[in-house]
């Protein structure tokens, strides 16, 4: 059991993509506001000293904003897999009952500045009855990689409202 809890957690770790950050990320800004969305934190390093984790608010919607070096990206470096460690670890998490169901829904790409995203949807139940719309999106250029995770409660225009976020911040970075 404990092995298992113990790749949850990896697997946890893995989709909110801690890795280390060189110097060189420090050129991003992130704004106090984006759109609708302000920013509650910026946090240069998680307990390993790793990536940039800025998280913004807007009405019932999460936008959690992920950017390291691309040399340090956990697990399988493109987009597309990396989008599939997402769905390994919500596996993962339901297997040790911290999710109780998930369903992945539609593959999509959005136009940025920063490049073309990655994304798939996601409806996660967290507790029963308890579900929330996800939208979770990669990409990576210049040497950087770059991820987005959108929630908020399910039927609530979340994803429609991260995918108009995501070029936006995209801009502002």
């Amino acid at each position: 059991m404990r092995a298992i809890i113990r790749a949850a957690i990896l697997a946890a770790i893995m989709v909110l993509g801690l890795s280390a950050v060189p110097a060189g990320a420090q050129q991003f800004n992130f704004p106090e506001r984006v759109g609708g969305a302000t920013k509650e934190f910026r946090s240069g390093t998680d307990e390993r000293g790793g990536g940039y984790y800025v998280r913004y608010w807007e009405a019932g919607a999460r936008y959690d904003v992920f950017v390291y070096d691309a040399t340090f990206v956990p697990g399988p470096a493109g987009p597309r897999q990396q989008l599939a460690t997402v769905v390994h670890a919500l596996r993962l998490m339901k297997s040790v009952g911290s999710v109780q169901s998930f369903r992945q829904g539609k593959g999509s790409t959005i136009a940025s500045k920063l490049g073309r995203f990655t994304c798939m949807t996601l409806e996660i139940e967290r507790e029963p009855g308890n579900w929330e719309d996800s939208l979770a999106c990669a990409t990576s250029m210049n040497g950087f990689f770059v991820k987005l995770r959108a929630s908020g409660p399910a039927k609530t225009g979340v994803v429609g409202r991260a995918r108009a976020f995501l070029p936006a911040i995209a801009a502002a970075m």
